[in-house]
């Protein structure tokens, strides 16, 4: 009795440890402002129209520091979610960096644009959450396809985007944000398949100033040529797959395998052609870089990996650290301006365009192996 008491103690010991982590990182909510944004007024005219199941309107909302001066002008970052795009992955994170001063858009699927029949709007969503799938080859070929696609689609939304918030000071003339955003040079980030949203629309607009990419593989022209602005790349620890991975006799195992090599080998080889940073944080998985881990016992039952609440932290100090350098013009080129964590290996490859070119690391390179979930 007395052993399972003492027990329960320490269970609600170490709950209440992560409660006081997520409240001490989590900024109240009258310094986080949000409003909608009215698609209709500021949306570009192809928003307005009936759109099919490849194709989703977007909902825009904009997050920001309520306790800034008001002549200030405000940084902007644009995010993305991961798959599906339902919902927003990353409430926290995002929270913290507008409490840091920056305002956010997140960008998620789908709206409901009046006179959208509900099947074809149930199409819509049913084609959204559809897994990626890895059963066979022609199932791994589709997933591809799939990707690329959303990612080129995605990403040409966020340069619509960045055109309306342009538009802000006409279309939203009584939005308090109106005069406020800094839009000639933009972060965008996001989380999984929306890391890779972020570094494709960081080639198709020179706006994009920098990109983040929280554990997301690579697809479409990013995959293939690499993305030219300052960006940070941050993975879980989970090791390549080996020879017996690649070559194993169950499908789902061997064709995922086959995507984590290939992918991280081929974004690794241009970010040290073009210049970016890899982060990554021991004792973590792809769940780690999204708020799904912070809401489960499980996880935080276990003691001997990262706990979720420091991996966020380590994440919000790194995003603005990032992007106050990149989007002020200081692209980081060593380790001296990020945050210093025991948990984080850096590789930092130096821009061929910079005085230097060769590369620094802090740590072995990260293995980069990512799960079939995103």
């Amino acid at each position: 009795m007395l052993l399972a008491l003492s027990a329960m103690a320490f269970l609600v010991l170490m709950v209440g440890r992560a409660a006081v982590w997520a409240i001490a990182m989590s900024p109240t909510a009258s310094e986080i402002g949000t409003l909608p944004v009215d698609l209709v007024r500021c949306g570009p005219p192809g928003w307005r129209g009936i759109p099919d199941e490849e194709h989703p309107i977007p909902v825009v909302q904009l997050w920001y520091p309520t306790r800034a001066p008001a002549p200030a002008r405000l940084p902007v970052l644009l995010y993305f979610s991961g798959w599906p795009g339902t919902s927003v992955d990353n409430p926290t994170l995002i929270r913290a960096l507008a409490a840091r001063g920056f305002v956010i858009a997140s960008v998620i699927y789908s709206a409901r644009p009046a006179g959208l029949d509900p099947a074809a709007y149930q199409r819509q969503r049913d084609e959204l959450i559809r897994p990626m799938s890895f059963v066979s080859e022609r199932a791994f070929q589709e997933t591809l396809r799939r990707a690329d696609l959303r990612v080129r689609a995605r990403a040409e939304d966020a340069v619509s985007v960045l055109d309306m918030l342009t538009r802000f000071p006409v279309c939203e003339p009584a939005n308090p944000l109106r005069d406020r955003l800094t839009i000639d040079r933009v972060g965008i980030f996001g989380f999984s398949l929306g890391g890779a949203v972020a570094a494709q629309a960081a080639r198709l607009d020179r706006r994009f100033g920098a990109a983040m990419n929280m554990d997301g593989w690579h697809f479409a022209d990013a995959a293939k040529y690499g993305v030219n602005r300052p960006y940070l790349w941050m993975s879980d620890d989970t090791p390549l797959p080996g020879p017996a991975e690649l070559a194993a006799s169950n499908l789902e195992t061997r064709y995922t395998a086959i995507l984590n090599h290939e992918e991280h080998r081929a974004a690794m080889a241009n970010i040290r052609r073009l210049g970016g940073i890899v982060a990554t944080i021991t004792g973590t998985s792809h769940a780690d870089f999204s708020d799904e881990t912070l809401s489960s016992l499980r996880r935080r039952l276990s003691f001997w990996r990262i706990s979720p609440q420091r991996v966020q932290q380590i994440i919000a100090d790194y995003a603005a650290a990032f992007f106050e350098a990149a989007l002020a013009g200081r692209p980081l080129t060593n380790a001296a301006g990020l945050p210093a964590y025991p948990e984080v290996r850096l590789e930092i490859a130096l821009s061929p365009h910079s005085a230097e070119s060769t590369i620094t690391s802090m740590a072995p390179a990260p293995s980069g192996g990512l799960d079939a979930s995103r």
